[in-house]
């Protein structure tokens, strides 16, 4: 799973997290106000020998831009 987040993560994004790690999936989480540059969806994705990768994150509404920034991660 990989999750967009900014700030700290609440709602469905919060519940999203809590049930991947409750049923001991990999997740990658990524605070884009954290100002951190380094994140590799790929060599995590390799790493953990992800076939279907899974995105995450707050609605549009709740968190405006989040969908373009969605869209151009990849």
């Amino acid at each position: 799973m990989f999750i967009l987040t900014r700030g700290k993560p609440k709602g469905g994004t919060a519940l999203t997290i809590k049930l991947t790690s409750a049923h001991k999936k990999p997740y990658l989480l990524i605070d884009l106000s954290s100002g951190e540059e380094d994140h590799s969806v790929l060599e995590w994705g390799r790493a953990n020998h992800i076939k279907i990768l899974n995105v995450a994150g707050p609605r549009e509404s709740e968190s405006p831009g989040i969908y373009i920034i969605r869209r151009f991660v990849f």
